[in-house]
């Protein structure tokens, strides 16, 4: 049995355990989420480390990206050094990867209609491809970073005009404290409406699910929401608001979607070899493999 493990800087709430078939590998997945707490993530990063197939980070990025630029972010540093024995993951291999094609496949194959639907994505740091994805369609973007992470009535109506401020503050902004540029804890499952109208401009809500729940208005009529980690209780929730649409990157598990960190820890097992080796076309190959395709949930 192969053994997927996520520290995470996340609420303990969202902790799970679930196995999982793929081509006869047996894969248990965990997910430890530490409520911000850094010194207990190092503890179990080190106490795992060699003892299990993949490490994952949960809540935190190694890198941060404004176009062609990647700015190393301290603590993800920190907890990646805790780890010399195990291959180790954060979803980016995911992000810039994994989910753009899932975007282009559905648009390309009529499944979703997202071709020029104006869309709200919440964090273009942390999805920067997926920001360039979508500009391809055509949709017109809000890049929500400064109002996200930074709580500032901030809206980028343009990738370059935010590659610029981003590569400017980032050598700044990278030294601040986690918890000041991302909800952590349970901060993880308290809701502050806020931007409403930004909300109610977009079609699409895109991104980081704890960034687009942080900030929910009652209202979501008629919305399509792309996102990654979906907790058992959210779909409901996301169903009453009104949305109409929600597209999970990777499979729902139990009434779970796996975080970027983790799929990203599943898809180095399946592949059997470091992801970043995988040919594009070898990853498109998997895209349409059963049980690892996309979740598209009719809600509304």
């Amino acid at each position: 049995m192969h053994r997927v493990v996520s520290i995470s800087l996340g609420s303990p709430r969202g902790d799970f355990q679930h196995t999982m078939y793929f081509r006869g590998r047996k894969i248990q997945l965990e997910r430890v989420g530490t409520d911000g707490k850094v010194e207990s993530a190092v503890e179990l990063l080190r106490d795992l480390d060699g003892k299990v197939d993949v490490l994952c980070l949960g809540g935190v990025n190694r890198f941060y990206y404004a176009g062609d630029r990647a700015f190393p972010l301290p603590l993800g540093q920190t907890l990646a050094a805790a780890v010399t024995k195990t291959p180790l993951v954060d979803g980016s291999w995911v992000k810039n990867n994994w989910e753009p094609l899932v975007i282009q496949n559905l648009a390309a194959g009529g499944k979703v209609n997202i071709r020029g639907k104006r869309v709200l994505l919440v964090s273009a740091l942390d999805r920067p491809v997926m920001a360039q994805a979508f500009d391809r369609l055509g949709c017109p973007l809000v890049v929500g970073d400064a109002m996200f992470g930074l709580g500032l009535p901030v809206a980028f109506r343009s990738l370059p005009m935010f590659n610029f401020f981003a590569t400017l503050s980032l050598p700044a902004l990278r030294l601040l404290p986690l918890g000041y540029l991302y909800p952590l804890g349970e901060k993880q499952n308290t809701v502050l409406p806020r931007f409403e109208k930004h909300y109610r401009w977009a079609e699409v809500i895109a991104g980081d699910f704890h960034f687009i729940y942080r900030h929910l208005p009652a209202d979501l009529a008629g919305k399509i929401i792309i996102t990654g980690t979906v907790r058992p209780g959210d779909v409901e929730e996301l169903r009453l608001r009104g949305v109409s649409l929600l597209i999970t990157t990777a499979p729902m598990l139990a009434g779970r979607a796996l975080g970027a960190n983790v799929w990203e820890g599943v898809l180095r097992v399946v592949s059997g070899d470091d992801l970043e080796k995988l040919a594009p076309e070898r990853t498109r190959e998997m895209l349409g493999e059963p049980g690892l395709s996309p979740t598209v949930l009719k809600l509304n």
